[in-house]
């Protein structure tokens, strides 16, 4: 069975060494990017997206593409050709029994998950990321490290939390927000926002003018 880690950059990197933290050896990149083509990148071989038209029967695929939106698209569209995804989880990351996780999910090292929180399919968590008890989780959500989520927060799709964020208890944050670094949330995120500050407050809107490049 072969892992194919899509996204050669920042986040693929570190998905490929969770996957060889868990005892994986057969990896291999596929990124979108000619240059990058035949090349290896940590010692792995980069393909172009063609090598999944035909993937064997074992073979399954995890999505390491920081925005959030972009994840989830390109995750549904492999979903409807049938590709399997993979979860990459650190072994040293702590997610109680009754938690229940998807697919296609990266958990960074020292992330804990507490009693039935709920992660659904393409999310990926940073390093020392604390998710409480009866959380909800949607698709393809981002967490920075070292970012609190209370218990009974429910987080929308493909929203993002960055670094050092806290969520505090019964919260809900919308689909395709962002929670800027350091933020502390105490009341309702409305969907596709960009929050900062002691406490949280809107500050622009997150549309195709959204400049990623600040956040990842």
């Amino acid at each position: 069975m072969t892992t194919f880690v899509y996204g050669a950059g920042a986040a693929g990197r570190v998905a490929v060494d969770i996957l060889r933290a868990m005892g994986s050896s057969d990896v291999a990149f596929v990124d979108d990017a000619p240059n990058l083509w035949g090349k290896a990148v940590m010692g792995v071989q980069v393909h172009p997206p063609k090598v999944l038209d035909y993937p064997a029967q074992d073979d399954a695929v995890l999505l390491a593409i920081g925005r959030p939106g972009l994840r989830l698209d390109l995750a549904r569209r492999l979903a409807a050709r049938g590709i399997r995804f993979a979860n990459a989880i650190h072994p040293s990351a702590v997610l109680l029994p009754s938690v229940r996780v998807g697919v296609g999910c990266t958990i960074g090292a020292g992330t804990v998950v507490e009693t039935e929180a709920t992660i659904a399919d393409h999310c990926i968590f940073s390093p020392n990321v604390l998710i409480g008890h009866d959380v909800s989780i949607g698709e393809a959500v981002g967490i920075g490290g070292g970012a609190t989520v209370g218990a009974r927060t429910s987080i929308g799709a493909a929203a993002f939390l960055c670094l050092q964020c806290v969520i505090l208890t019964n919260r809900t944050v919308g689909a395709g927000a962002v929670v800027g670094a350091g933020s502390l949330v105490q009341s309702d995120v409305p969907p596709n926002v960009l929050v900062l500050g002691c406490p949280a407050r809107p500050v622009w809107a997150v549309d195709s003018s959204f400049d990623w490049k600040k956040i990842l």
